[in-house]
């Protein structure tokens, strides 16, 4: 249903439609009504409709107004929610027997009405950016269901979410600490110096401490230190403050390779885990740095903490 004023030029009022008819009110209350399937075109009319179905999902039917002749993107963001399964692609028949629509494709010229049924799949989606490595990306974190949602927070070798994050609960460590500033000297894991506990010179996570393998399994892992500065540096980053009309703000980064991008939700306060060790307090963090670039890198300062809760945007091979 359309809303005065949103919905059209300064000529409008609103756009509305039934199953039947488009109605257009103009500015001075001027009611005009076009019928669907009442006009010359391949469909017998002038204003078609993409119709996006849950199939089984959560959230309800979406209609799209098209004009004859005018290109259309299928929606590639998800908008309808399903546990455990995302959509892979769109289809014109609900048990995925008809025409494939995948989701970003452009139709050129629309001379008909559409109907498209979500196509699930129990897993997760990635992206394949052409990388040098092969690897490719999650097109969203750990506790999403889409690219723009944050998901999940997980300290860093930890596996599961907490109300809190401070080293008085972090895994690693068990509570003794440096009189002066009041840091752990007592890691019992991923420690390369006595002074902070029992050394082990394990620099990277196991993947019994990894987070995206814990909770997504199969090949999933957490991005290594390397592997974040390959990301950054074979795309183009482009910031948006409103990824696809979601509000949410983030770096989109086209691949140099390909066609293909993926979309970082987040600002300088919103850090994700890379699975490599930095210092014996830190780990090597990756977020969107003054809304230009994607930024990784870490310091000694408290914001790369491990003990604190950060998201984890996960690769496979």
């Amino acid at each position: 249903a359309g809303a005065d004023g949103q919905d059209g030029d300064s000529m409008f009022q609103s756009v509305t439609q039934d199953a039947a008819n488009v109605y257009f009110t103009l500015a001075d209350g001027t009611l005009i009504t076009i019928a669907k399937g009442g006009g010359g075109a391949d469909d017998g009319g002038y204003i078609f409709t993409i119709t996006y179905m849950p199939n089984g999902g959560e959230g309800d039917v979406v209609v799209d107004t098209v004009f004859y002749g005018e290109s259309y993107t299928i929606k590639s963001y998800a908008i309808y929610n399903k546990e455990n399964d995302c959509i892979e692609s769109w289809n014109t028949d609900s048990n995925g027997n008809g025409t494939d629509f995948e989701m970003g494709r452009v139709i050129n010229a629309v001379t008909r009405n559409i109907t498209l049924y979500a196509q699930w799949f129990g897993g997760y989606m990635w992206v394949d950016l052409g990388l040098p490595s092969g690897l490719k990306w999650a097109a969203f974190n750990v506790g999403a269901n889409s690219p723009e949602v944050y998901g999940n927070r997980y300290a860093w070798g930890e596996t599961e979410t907490k109300a809190t994050y401070s080293w008085d609960n972090y895994k690693w460590c068990e509570g003794k600490r440096f009189e002066t500033y009041g840091g752990p000297t007592d890691f019992t894991k991923y420690c390369t110096n006595s002074l902070y506990g029992t050394v082990d010179n394990k620099t990277v996570l196991e993947l019994a401490d990894d987070a995206a393998r814990a909770n997504w399994g199969g090949a999933w892992r957490m991005p290594t230190y390397e592997e974040c500065k390959e990301l950054r540096d074979n795309c183009t980053w482009i910031y948006t403050a409103d990824y696809k009309g979601t509000g949410v703000a983030g770096l989109i980064g086209r691949s140099k390779f390909n066609a293909n991008f993926v979309f970082i939700p987040g600002d300088n306060n919103k850090l994700y885990n890379s699975s490599t060790l930095y210092s014996y307090y830190c780990a090597y963090k990756f977020h969107v740095l003054n809304q230009s670039s994607l930024y990784t890198n870490a310091s000694n300062s408290d914001s790369y903490y491990r003990c604190n809760g950060n998201y984890i945007r996960p690769v496979c091979e």
